[in-house]
């Protein structure tokens, strides 16, 4: 996934002032990346339950 310059100025800017660090736009990226990858992974229907395993 690629990110426009814009959203990773804001997330360097965001997590500088949440966390007083700040990052290169390299390693934004790579941490706007995986967070996209955990929000899609936490945003999947849970599978239904199999009734025969209750």
């Amino acid at each position: 996934m690629k990110f426009d310059e814009s959203t990773i100025n804001k997330f360097i800017a965001t997590y500088k002032e949440v966390h007083g660090e700040q990052l290169v736009p390299h390693e934004a990226t790579i941490m706007l990346r995986k967070l996209m990858h955990l929000y899609r992974v936490i945003g999947r229907p849970l599978p239904k339950e199999d009734k025969e395993t209750k």
